[in-house]
């Protein structure tokens, strides 16, 4: 498994997670390997959010979201895709979703900070 990922395999129906950097054996025909999770920076933009300031102000905000899966084991129990044969759910949708659970929580984080904002 290369550095900067993690691979996530089912071994015997219990989900293992394998650390990147280095080399793993599955010794037996039950131990099947599911996806690699990346483990590396990742930087999204958030264009345009809306907020309103404590003090009733409209604001139009630009904000960049960088962020990295630091617990690869609790990523895929709770929010990646692991099975395989899913139809129409390639591996990059794993990705394409926890950016949109990420990138909504920090719309989500910037708008409460903004709200206790006064300018006035």
């Amino acid at each position: 498994v290369d550095k900067g990922y993690d691979a996530v395999t089912q071994n015997n129906g219990m989900q293992q997670v394998l650390p990147g950097g280095a080399v793993h054996l599955l010794n037996h025909r039950n131990w099947k390997f599911e996806k690699f999770i990346t483990c590396k920076i990742q930087t999204d933009d958030l264009q345009r959010v809306e907020v309103l300031t404590g003090d009733n102000v409209l604001m139009h905000v630009d904000a960049t979201v960088c962020w990295s899966i630091t617990d690869a084991q609790r990523c895929a129990e709770r929010a990646a895709e692991t099975m395989q044969g899913e139809p129409g759910r390639p591996d990059a949708h794993t990705l394409l979703k926890l950016r949109n659970d990420v990138l909504k929580q920090a719309e989500a984080s910037l708008s409460a900070l903004v709200g206790k904002t006064t300018f006035s």
